[in-house]
């Protein structure tokens, strides 16, 4: 199958041919004309000569014309076969992948190696194929993008998901610009592989929001959730729940045992949590040994169970390494006529925990 370039280098390249032969057809009947137009003059018969003389200027001026319309032509052609050049050589010399499309069908006329590395497949796989093969309509950024280069044609750095001969999702940064490519309008995108990037990004977003030792939000995400759920608590009149939990002993286990032995205490205890707690709760880690239980639609007598269940959790893993494990803890229901911060809330969730740990203190002296 022809592709439209070919078609268009075969029209110019007729164009000239034709040109050309006309052009030699009429110097062919002007040197007819002179020869009977001489013969006329040796011959001495005045109305041939008036006739060829005529004739003459039209001839020549035929000639001329299409002497310089062969020459105009065949100078464009070699201004586009310059150009054509130069995108070649654009397209080898590219950092970045590269595809030149057909305005309408997206058909791909032109790939650089670049891009056959990117998508894993073969130029002669890419070209002529339809660039909407690789961009899977799931992604809404896809279907963004298709539409803004058939009404735009101009796009700058827009991010989609293309496929790669694995089906495997590249998340790749495009820009489009319109040209003129053999008379006729097409596109050039530039793509860019952006997936270690994305992934970087990814990595910075989970270590920002949580902890890397439990994998529980960390304390800056954490508060900022309590927040909004107490302003959703204050608009829909439901219960809202919060627990400040401090481990016991931590302190003396690193000093025992070691900080790879409180470590583990400090992981097990998060497991507990997240195993105990409801898909709609959270389990925060605010540094150290202290965590935060948020727990939506709860009552304080369904947070002690659940805490209850969470102490003999942990107890029974303690059991299982012969070591103790126990945590201290205080319960705190919201009030927005009472906590107008997440500070406050989890500054008397504190308190109550502080009082149960001088609390549990002070049996185990009363009992020695």
């Amino acid at each position: 199958m022809k592709t439209s370039k070919c078609i268009q280098d075969e029209t110019a390249r007729t164009a000239i041919t034709s040109a050309e032969r006309l052009r030699r057809r009429l110097l062919t009947t002007l040197a007819l004309i002179a020869l009977v137009t001489l013969s006329a003059l040796f011959l001495k018969q005045s109305h041939a000569i008036l006739l060829g003389l005529a004739v003459l200027p039209l001839l020549l001026g035929g000639v001329l014309s299409f002497t310089l319309a062969a020459r105009r032509v065949e100078t464009e052609m070699t201004a586009l076969a310059h150009r054509e050049q130069d995108l070649e050589c654009l397209f080898l010399a590219a950092p970045t992948a590269m595809l030149l499309l057909e305005l309408g069908s997206l058909a791909v006329l032109r790939a650089n190696q670049r891009t056959s590395h990117l998508m894993g497949r073969s130029l002669a796989q890419i070209v002529g194929s339809d660039l909407r093969h690789y961009l899977p309509l799931e992604f809404h950024g896809n279907r963004d993008f298709l539409a803004r280069i058939d009404q735009e044609r101009s796009v700058d750095e827009c991010e989609v998901v293309l496929l790669n001969a694995r089906s495997m999702p590249i998340d790749t940064l495009v820009s489009v610009r319109e040209v003129n490519y053999c008379g006729q309008s097409a596109l050039v995108l530039g793509l860019t592989d952006i997936t270690p990037i994305k992934k970087a990004q990814q990595a910075l977003e989970h270590h920002a929001t949580f902890d890397d030792m439990t994998g529980l939000m960390n304390r800056r995400t954490g508060l900022m959730m309590l927040g909004k759920s107490m302003a959703s608590a204050k608009r829909d009149a439901r219960q809202l729940a919060v627990c400040f939990i401090d481990l016991d002993g931590l302190k003396a286990a690193n000093d025992s045992l070691g900080h790879s032995h409180g470590d583990w205490l400090i992981r097990t205890v998060a497991e507990v949590f997240t195993r105990v707690i409801r898909s709609s709760d959270a389990a925060i880690r605010l540094g150290g040994d202290e965590f935060l239980l948020m727990l939506r639609d709860c009552s304080i007598d369904e947070c002690e169970r659940l805490v209850a269940r969470a102490k003999m959790q942990v107890a029974q893993r303690g059991r299982d390494r012969a070591c103790r494990i126990s945590f201290s803890h205080g319960v705190v229901s919201y009030a927005p006529q009472k906590h107008a911060s997440a500070d406050e809330l989890m500054a008397e969730a504190d308190c109550l925990m502080y009082l149960a740990k001088q609390e549990k203190r002070q049996k185990v002296l009363n009992y020695a």
